[in-house]
């Protein structure tokens, strides 16, 4: 897990830096980073970086978005893993994917494709296996993430994981088009 811990008060060049570095994260896996601003801790997503406006955004869990930040402000930033998952006891995972509804029981909840992506890799890198994805369709204001779950289909084709899915969505169209794909894509049994 990278870390930023030289991030300081009026460190500008730093704090650029490390922002920049967290953003690429963010887009890349959205990678989630606890922040200490202005002498508050907020943890979210670094969904924007104004070097020369002086200010950066976090998007936080809930999909809200902070006011303009100023970076002069930022006293330390840090990349942390909101998963835990118990590779001892649990090998076997069920991953919903949904940027409202409460994560149910026993499942692991994530928000985004990308950020669903970098979960399912981290458990094969363990040694963990996927039991189940359960998916919603629309991921609104966590879409510039990877885009709606559709899109994480494609990458399961493209990687050949034809893990079992299960769809949640209300979206009629987005269900029929997610249906259609697994029943091109996915063995049948």
């Amino acid at each position: 897990m990278e870390s930023f811990e030289k991030v300081g008060r009026n460190q500008f060049r730093e704090n650029c830096a490390a922002l920049l570095t967290a953003q690429e994260l963010t887009n890349r896996k959205a990678g989630m980073f606890r922040v200490t601003y202005d002498g508050c801790i907020l943890e979210g997503l670094i969904s924007s970086v104004h070097v020369q406006d002086k200010y950066f955004i976090l998007q936080l869990p809930d999909g809200t978005r902070t006011e303009c930040m100023d970076i002069d402000k930022l006293e330390k930033i840090e990349e942390y893993n909101c998963w835990e998952l118990d590779l001892e006891n649990n090998r076997s995972f069920r991953i919903y994917v949904d940027d409202l509804r409460p994560v149910p029981q026993g499942y692991i909840g994530t928000k985004s494709v990308n950020e669903t992506i970098a979960l399912i890799e981290l458990i094969e890198e363990k040694g963990g296996t996927i039991e189940c994805l359960d998916l919603d369709h629309d991921l609104g204001d966590f879409a510039w993430l990877g885009g709606d779950a559709i899109k994480l289909l494609d990458y399961l084709v493209m990687e050949e994981k034809f893990y079992p899915i299960q769809i949640h969505t209300a979206n009629p169209v987005g269900r029929a088009n997610m249906e259609r794909m697994i029943a091109r894509y996915w063995p049948q049994e």
